[in-house]
């Protein structure tokens, strides 16, 4: 258990640390080109996937982010209950995501995103490492998940 522990503890302190220099060095407006398709882009998101909700407020933001921490407690439980290397490596990263940008909700009031994916004028909604955490931990248990029910895709 305390190697889980251990992962996703440094899974979040990497997520929190990238957010910390994004607020540091990122100006909201501009853009720092990385790679053509990739720029950093701040945004600070006061919703949910895909900045959904960004408008709501008082006791339904209040309910949002019960709901939400409900959430990632459940998921944390999962994580330390988890069995085998692949399902506990998925539930490693879902929780530190799903940390990470409940730390920043209750710490910010919004959620630090600063990765901007293009192809000439079409983004992606920004993102960060959290939300690449949840994404490849969603992503290996529904591996498992379809191996073991033999699902076809």
């Amino acid at each position: 258990m305390l190697k889980r522990l251990f992962a996703a503890t440094v899974l979040l302190a990497l997520d929190q640390w990238s957010k910390a220099w994004a607020l540091a060095t990122l100006m909201p407006g501009t853009s720092m080109t990385l790679l053509p398709g990739v720029q950093f882009t701040l945004a600070m998101n006061r919703g949910i996937a895909f900045s959904q909700f960004n408008s709501v407020s008082g006791w339904a933001y209040a309910l949002l982010l019960l709901v939400i921490t409900l959430i990632a407690l459940t998921v944390f439980t999962l994580m330390l209950r988890s069995q085998g290397k692949w399902v506990t490596t998925g539930w490693v990263l879902l929780s530190a995501g799903a940390f990470g940008n409940l730390v920043d909700r209750l710490h910010h009031g919004y959620i630090v995103d600063f990765i901007d994916l293009y192809v000439q004028q079409w983004h992606w909604p920004v993102f960060n490492i959290a939300d690449i955490q949840i994404f490849l931990g969603v992503c290996v248990l529904a591996v498992i998940w379809c191996k073991q029910e033999k699902c076809s895709v």
